[in-house]
């Protein structure tokens, strides 16, 4: 659960980034007039069998995503702030978030996309230690949405001398605003999945978006 919380710590960490430039959080987009409910699976190491939990978008673009470990965050677009559930102590925390803001992504802006694929380059980095090659593997349909491949290699050693050697295959649909499949293989065999699925395109409660009732503030806030 370390590289987990390492993992969301990076995550909040990421400047307000996007296809189309909409903020971005839990590899989800925030995304008006596209509704949805889905779950989140997770297998690897970290996890003992399959860990699934749910996630969720409104109307308004606002996102709600249970981490593995049970943990809420509800990200608002409307007040822009951050809400954390800490379900076992039945806390919570609100943080300002300025640069949440949710945009529009039309059907016609993911055909150009999807018409220019096989123009894509592929992408090389070096930083600190760490080489980074990737290209597009295309397209598929998922769930009766177009979705985006990438294929990325890892090779090297960061800054506290771990291994990074590890290839990551992940399909995103635009459309939907969600990275719907991610992959890493390890070398030494530690290799993870996420897939999230069931996706049904309708408003999800509303009272998933509300802090629950009996929780209190965290303590020091």
């Amino acid at each position: 659960m370390r590289r987990l919380a390492a993992l969301i710590a990076l995550i909040f960490a990421i400047p307000s980034t996007a296809i189309f430039a909409q903020t971005r959080v839990m590899n989800m987009t925030a995304i008006r007039n596209r509704p949805f409910t889905a779950t989140e699976s997770h297998t690897g190491p970290n996890f003992i069998g399959a860990v699934t939990q749910k996630i969720a978008r409104n109307s308004e673009g606002s996102l709600y995503y249970q981490a593995p470990e049970g943990t809420i965050y509800i990200f608002d677009v409307t007040s822009k702030t951050r809400t954390t559930l800490f379900v076992t102590s039945r806390r919570y925390r609100v943080d300002a978030m300025p640069q949440l803001a949710a945009g529009v992504v039309s059907e016609e802006q993911v055909a150009r996309m999807a018409a220019r694929v096989d123009q894509a380059r592929p992408v090389h980095v070096e930083q600190n230690g760490i080489i980074q090659d990737g290209h597009s593997i295309g397209t598929k349909n998922i769930q009766g949405f177009v979705a985006f491949g990438h294929l990325t290699t890892f090779k090297g050693t960061d800054e506290k001398a771990n291994i990074t050697d590890r290839t990551e295959e992940v399909w995103e649909s635009p459309l939907v605003g969600v990275i719907n499949a991610k992959t890493e293989d390890h070398v030494g065999g530690e290799n993870s999945t996420m897939i999230r699925g069931n996706f049904q395109m309708t408003e999800p409660d509303p009272a998933l978006f509300q802090i629950p009732a009996g929780y209190l503030p965290e303590k020091g806030t």
